[in-house]
């Protein structure tokens, strides 16, 4: 059950990495569970020590690749190119997507892999020793959970909306 959770959260990361937004992190998370599960039986100090050496490997590797992307291999070209793949139909800009989906997902891993690891195994350690324990069940909890799913799908649907229209909008904001 464990694992299908994670099968469909990478699953609809793909998707929206693909269709809304090329720097989604949901992919990452569904792997990084799965590592996680991995190392469920660690020991407490193995997990606070992976926490600590992903966090400060992660904050090294940002800090090495700020330093050396160099500004002169820019293709300003290339970016004009891509920029105007972006401002164009639904289709053009989901291609254009997934054409850049193997360095966005470069970027991901570096900028976010090891810090998320990092916080995903301090989850672990904190929530063995119950640092912080699950809020009570309530009343108010659960109109509060309604009302999140219910603004989630309003905004699925606007969400849908806009890319149903996207190709009559784009041709209107390019005139």
């Amino acid at each position: 059950r464990f694992f299908r959770r994670l099968g469909v959260l990478f699953a609809f990361g793909a998707l929206h990495a693909v269709f809304l937004f090329f720097g989604d992190i949901l992919m990452l998370y569904s792997l990084l569970g799965v590592l996680l599960w991995l190392c469920r039986n660690w020991s407490q100090g193995a997990v606070l020590a992976v926490a600590a050496l992903a966090g400060v490997i992660g904050l090294l590797l940002q800090a090495g690749a700020m330093i050396i992307l160099p500004e002169a291999a820019f293709d300003f070209a290339a970016e004009a190119q891509r920029t105007a793949n972006y401002l164009g139909t639904f289709w053009q800009v989901t291609s254009q997507r997934v054409a850049d989906l193997p360095d966005t997902l470069s970027f991901i891993l570096i900028f976010n892999g090891l810090p998320a690891l990092s916080m995903f195994f301090l989850g672990l350690a904190f929530g063995r020793n119950r640092i912080f324990p699950p809020p009570p069940e309530s009343r108010v909890f659960a109109i509060g959970r309604t009302c999140f799913m219910l603004g989630a799908l309003i905004s699925g649907i606007a969400t849908w909306f806009t890319i149903l229209c996207s190709d009559r909008t784009t041709g209107i904001l390019n005139e």
